[in-house]
């Protein structure tokens, strides 16, 4: 079975990451880093630090504004004994649907891979996540309600009177070599939560 095939199972400290970044800078892109394992009943991601050195806008995100610190990011992954297998970024109040900037991302991001052969992966995953705010009229108690059905993971946090909609969806991109150049071959990622790395506390 190939990588793109297997399900890709999301830890509770890779959510943490990627939701936690996403709402932090939310009237910015984020972007960050990927790191986990391939296991025989899916693809584990494991963690997700964001990098922080990126150069931020509304729509758009510069991972390469500091180019060690990008080296840097990659280097701490392999240090903890994880495989870089793709990135992830945000689309604050737009859909998590990749653009062409995000595919020639991704398409740069296999290059550095396979230059350096820090991953045994041909594909590399990306995950964009969709992010829009929501104001409430009444106070919440804190509260994540889930949804990931259909290969993709819905999110709804509500905090106070503030709360966030959230969508993240994922997919593989290939390098392929082409006589016309470089060309990004783009496959659907299965994406579920790992709800056993999850606290028992919450409910799904």
């Amino acid at each position: 079975m190939d990588i793109w095939e297997k399900k890709v199972l999301i830890d509770f400290g890779c959510f943490a990451n990627m939701i936690c970044a996403s709402i932090e800078s939310y009237d910015t892109e984020t972007f960050g880093l990927i790191g986990g394992e391939n296991k025989k009943n899916g693809l584990r991601l494991m963690t997700a630090p964001p990098l922080l050195s990126a150069e931020q806008g509304e729509d758009f995100v510069d991972y390469l504004a500091c180019p060690e610190k990008y080296e840097l990011a990659k280097a701490l992954i392999d240090d903890l004994g994880l495989w870089l297998v793709g990135d992830y970024h945000s689309h604050p109040n737009a859909i998590a649907h990749p653009s062409e900037d995000d595919l020639i991302t991704c398409l740069n991001d296999i290059k550095t891979v396979r230059e350096q052969n820090i991953s045994t992966f041909d594909w590399w995953l990306q995950l964009i996540i969709s992010i829009e705010r929501k104001d409430y009229k009444r106070n919440f108690k804190p509260v994540f309600i889930f949804d990931d059905d259909d290969d993709e993971i819905q999110v709804t946090v509500k905090r106070g009177k503030v709360g966030w909609k959230i969508h993240i969806m994922g997919h593989w991109c290939r390098l392929e070599e082409l006589k016309e150049g470089d060309w990004c071959q783009r496959k659907d990622a299965k994406l579920s939560l790992n709800k056993k790395t999850y606290p028992s506390s919450w409910e799904f």
